[in-house]
């Protein structure tokens, strides 16, 4: 039995990043508001353990 190994094609020569690079901007300008609006809450972290339970599911017992 003759063993065929995978041979992945190959990588584009020359690879457009000007749409890649919109998008991480957009999302560090949005990151660099959230955080400008978590300076203003006196216990951030608050905020983040509000959302554990409906991330882990335990919130929902049947």
């Amino acid at each position: 039995m003759e063993k065929k190994y995978f041979i992945p094609e190959r990588l584009p020569v020359k690879i457009d990043y000007d749409d890649l690079i919109a998008d991480i901007v957009s999302a560090n300008k949005a990151l660099s508001r959230l955080d400008a609006l978590l300076s203003y809450l006196p216990n951030p972290e608050l905020l983040g353990r509000m959302y554990i339970p409906f991330l882990t599911g335990q919130c929902f017992r049947f």
